[in-house]
């Protein structure tokens, strides 16, 4: 017969080799358990299997947007279909994501606001917050600052207030990093103060996202030897983490070591408040480039202000 606990375990390792990007493996394995599942007529179970699917086609490359459009809008159906708004509004979430990566910024907000409301009005805290730091996202990307910073302030302070403590973090996280952005440190400063006060940040999970905004906020400050001495606090969580976490952590510390070489290389310095141009989105360098003093906009080198200009 049928085992239910295997399933769930292959689901365990698929979400495992997404994180470790052996992506063919893991969707082949969901490939295997939603065989089984639709066989069962299981349709929750299917549900989330789809969604995890088009994670996983999301991750992969960006010919298969397309696929992974497909799975969330099934995953969403199903999910409506017994009744289960909250993970119907997060695949919402997921598939807002896909019309990020292909450019379709309003279909991207039109979702989100769709999903707000129905976590809303489910009085669903923990997922409401997600998808209003997803709709953060979306704006800042679009260049829409003011109403990207109050959805990212709503969703760090519900997941203050109701979310798993190990969670803050992540949800302050981009928020930060619009403050970085805004050159507005202090402010960033005394919010990461108060979070780490009340919230220990010693878990590798936190860690994830607290040793990055520390970077930034050092490399906004152009204080490369505090930078360096930040990253230098991320070497043992990589060797004795839980391969997932370290995996997702060890990417995020090789983005900020490729970019802290850049600066100490550099003969002008290269970043735009402790970012490469590179990797900030196109309406949001415009936005930032705007609103900056021209004080300080006369201090970037040439090749800084081009290229958020570009």
């Amino acid at each position: 017969g049928h085992k239910p606990g295997i399933s769930s375990a292959r689901m365990v390792s698929a979400a495992i080799l997404r994180h470790l990007g052996r992506l063919p493996e893991a969707e082949v394995l969901l490939n295997e358990v939603l065989h089984e599942k639709q066989q069962m007529k299981d349709v929750a179970a299917e549900a989330g299997i789809r969604n995890t699917l088009g994670m996983v086609l999301m991750d992969s490359q960006p010919r298969r947007l397309v696929e992974a459009e497909r799975e969330f809008l099934r995953s969403i159906e199903l999910f409506r279909g017994v009744k289960d708004t909250q993970n119907a509004a997060l695949s919402q979430v997921n598939l807002a994501h896909v019309y990020e990566y292909q450019g379709r910024i309003s279909h991207a907000e039109t979702i989100l606001r769709d999903a707000i409301k129905l976590q809303r009005r489910a009085g669903a805290m923990e997922s409401l917050a997600q998808t209003l730091r997803a709709l953060g996202d979306v704006l800042f990307a679009a260049g829409h600052m003011d109403e990207a910073e109050e959805k990212l302030d709503e969703a760090a302070r519900i997941a203050n207030e109701h979310g798993a403590p190990g969670l803050l973090f992540s949800y302050l996280a981009p928020f930060l990093e619009l403050l970085t952005l805004q050159g507005r440190h202090e402010q960033a400063y005394s919010l990461l103060e108060d979070a780490l006060k009340t919230h220990a940040a010693d878990t590798p999970a936190s860690m994830l996202y607290v040793l990055p905004a520390r970077a930034r906020l050092a490399l906004g400050a152009r204080d490369i030897t505090e930078a360096r001495a930040v990253l230098a606090e991320s070497e043992p969580l990589l060797v004795n983490e839980e391969p997932d976490v370290a995996a997702r952590l060890r990417k995020g510390v090789e983005v900020l070591s490729e970019v802290l070489e850049q600066a100490e290389q550099a003969d002008e310095w290269p970043l735009f408040r402790g970012y490469l141009p590179s990797e900030l989105p196109g309406g949001c360098r415009q936005s930032l480039l705007e609103e900056m003093p021209p004080d300080e906009r006369e201090q970037l080198s040439e090749a800084v202000l081009t290229a958020m200009q570009a």
